[in-house]
């Protein structure tokens, strides 16, 4: 399978869901790999399939910092909704914290939209994201 097939074809739930259930049979790291192509190209739909396929937090790790690459100060949001069920909201900071060390254009980007997503959330995860915050020199989450 190759994800320039699928890349670019208006929505089609029945479609997106035949390809997930195809996704689903295959070796996990082949798997991987495709919709890590498919993100590339259309990263809407790639993070929907990533969601329905995928269930490695280590995957969604990956995710989310090619997200921090690619993405823009709008759409890192996407990625963001993505990993955060299946990180966590402690495991999604602590992931955007390493990846703050070797990108931290990236990972600012996210201090806004972490604003809305971790409001109300435990002591410990505001704590770790203040360590974001730090990380990346901006003012508080």
């Amino acid at each position: 399978m190759d994800a320039r097939d699928y890349i670019g074809k208006p929505r089609d739930t029945v479609r997106e869901h035949e390809l997930a259930r195809r996704l689903r049979e295959l070796p996990t790291e082949e798997a991987h790999s495709f919709i890590v192509d498919y993100i590339a190209g259309d990263p809407v739909v790639g993070l929907i399939l990533a969601n329905r396929v995928l269930r490695s937090n280590e995957h969604f790790r990956e995710i989310l910092k090619d997200g921090l690459e690619q993405a823009d100060a709008s759409t890192i949001k996407f990625w963001l909704e993505c990993c955060l069920p299946r990180l966590g909201p402690m495991g999604l900071v602590q992931t955007l914290i390493e990846a703050a060390e070797s990108n931290p254009a990236g990972a600012e980007l996210t201090v806004y939209w972490l604003e809305f997503m971790l409001r109300g959330r435990t002591e410990p995860v505001k704590q770790e994201s203040q360590k974001l915050v730090k990380a990346v020199g901006r003012g508080t989450v």
